[in-house]
């Protein structure tokens, strides 16, 4: 796991997220995964909540906290960090008292879209706060720091995607259309401050990971580019394999593919075929047993 390859080049190493620790055995899971700290919400230094969710603005100020005093020991740190904030569902009791300002579209938004868009909205702002707190922090910061910051699906915006129905979206069709992907995709960006830029000569490592016109990779291969643009994609063979399938294989999803060269596909080639298959064993062995590669 990404966390192993950098307990190994001596990190500290930090899963945090304001949730209880029982969900989907996270208590368990990031252990095993070897995260040398899991703090959950009750581990958290002066949360403050907004309705009964702890705010993006916790996450940001513990994770500023927890960089100052690993600076000062002299320990540098990879944190992964799952805000909670922003998670479903988007009714009007979700923040309290507090009520979301109107967002405004074009789109004639049934009562209850019109709401969910407001409080998904405000979460929004709340988290792009976050972000810009944590990229001023940092800018500061003479020590190289890397930001990735991503979203792991979209908002569930009423049944049946209703709200993307009303809204006019692409993403209103789970299947086919002319992005077969659209339901899919979350955005991510990637962050350096100006030590890490120069360190890496950020421009020519982006450009180096050849990632597709668009941007879009599928998730599994997000971990393995961050490890190529960090100079680290061939410490362990199952990333940089990764990082070999990601250049022919961008995107799969759903038996559909996307190639190098921007092409859909639902049959592979015979080489191509051999990658996703060495791929699905490797990955088999590596969940089953731990120790490959």
């Amino acid at each position: 796991s990404v966390f192993r390859l950098f307990d190994d080049a001596g990190y500290h190493t930090t899963f945090l997220h304001p949730g209880d620790a029982w969900f989907y055995n996270r208590e368990n899971v990031y252990q095993w995964l070897g995260a040398q700290d899991i703090l959950f919400a009750p581990d958290f230094q002066d949360s403050q909540s907004k309705g009964r969710w702890v705010t993006d603005e916790t996450v940001a100020r513990n994770l500023i906290d927890r960089y100052e005093d690993s600076m000062a020991a002299g320990t540098p740190v990879m944190d992964y960090a799952v805000t909670i904030q922003n998670h479903m569902s988007y009714t009007e009791e979700k923040y309290g008292d507090y009520a979301c300002p109107e967002g405004e579209t074009t789109a004639e938004l049934s009562p209850e879209i019109q709401t969910a868009v407001n409080v998904y909205a405000e979460g929004i702002r709340d988290a792009n706060a976050m972000l810009a707190e944590l990229t001023e922090f940092y800018s500061a910061q003479e020590e190289p720091v890397l930001l990735l910051f991503f979203g792991d699906h979209l908002p569930y915006l009423g049944d049946n995607r209703q709200g993307y129905i009303e809204l006019g979206l692409s993403a209103a069709e789970i299947y086919g259309g002319e992005d077969p992907y659209a339901a899919y995709t979350a955005p991510f960006l990637l962050w350096c401050n100006e030590a890490a830029a120069q360190e890496l000569d950020f421009e020519a490592a982006i450009e180096a990971l050849e990632l597709p016109g668009d941007g879009r990779i599928s998730a599994c291969y997000l971990g393995a580019a961050v490890l190529e643009l960090c100079g680290r994609g061939e410490v362990s063979p199952w990333f940089g394999y990764l990082n070999e399938m990601r250049r022919e294989l961008p995107i799969m999803h759903g038996g559909v593919f996307e190639t190098a060269d921007g092409a859909l596909t639902t049959e592979l080639s015979g080489e191509q075929a051999q990658l996703l298959s060495k791929m699905r064993c490797w990955a088999y062995y590596k969940l089953r047993y731990g120790t490959v590669g």
